[in-house]
């Protein structure tokens, strides 16, 4: 003996207008709920994008040591965003000329201080990990015998340094930064550009870092250090 089948039917009130709009409220707060779901997601994705936000950027600065080191020509990279950044490329600017390696940095200090001699440290960045408060000395260059009178001749002949980098974050969320722009301000990019004048900071492709005394290779250390 078969068993007959069995239909399940919603209940009805009896009135066809209320059955719609009964049927037509649970569809929108169906609707509504999945709205809400989907916009939380988002804030979600936003809040932790913002909580792995790296900030990035280059500076030079010309500083005094005390009498017996004298003053120090720095070129750091610093990372005081909120999250670790990789960086991917950079480009050094001497004006409108790309500076393509440390020999080129060398020149330009040398023209800067004729006659000087210092201490020259080099680190590598492309590639580095930066962490939250870390930083990257690429170029330093310090010596006693770099007078207050010979900083301020330098000065002019060092002001056009500019630099573009190009970073991404844990999440491969990517930022341009140039600072060559009036308001250097990292754009978000969808990946880091194919650039055509790369900074070159392999340490065995210079040639004049071996006639640099007293040369370095300077680590990646966070900021704090340095305080």
């Amino acid at each position: 003996m078969e068993t007959p089948e069995v239909h399940v039917h919603p209940h009805h009130t009896g009135h066809q207008w209320v059955d719609y709009v009964i049927a037509g409220t649970a569809l929108l707060v169906s609707v509504i709920s999945l709205s809400v779901a989907v916009g939380h997601g988002r804030t979600m994705e936003k809040l932790v994008a913002a909580n792995s936000w790296p900030y990035v950027s280059g500076n030079l600065s010309i500083g005094n040591q005390g009498e017996a080191k004298g003053n120090m020509l720095l070129i750091r990279f610093a990372n005081s965003g909120i999250g670790p950044a990789e960086v991917r490329s950079l480009e050094v600017f001497d004006g409108a000329r790309a500076l393509r390696g440390f020999d080129d940095l060398i020149r330009l200090t040398r023209a800067a201080f004729p006659g000087v001699q210092g201490r020259t440290g080099f680190a590598p960045i492309n590639g580095t990990m930066l962490p939250r408060d870390g930083h990257v000395d690429l170029f330093t260059f310090a010596s006693p015998a770099m007078s207050d009178a010979s900083v301020l001749s330098a000065v002019p002949k060092l002001s056009g340094l500019r630099f573009r980098l190009c970073y991404c974050s844990v999440f491969d969320e990517c930022y341009l930064r140039d600072d060559r722009a009036r308001l250097a301000r990292p754009e978000r990019i969808s990946a880091c550009p194919v650039v055509a004048a790369p900074f070159d900071d392999h340490l065995s492709d210079s040639r004049l870092m071996a006639e640099s005394p007293a040369q370095q290779t300077a680590p990646v250390e966070p900021a704090a250090r340095h305080r």
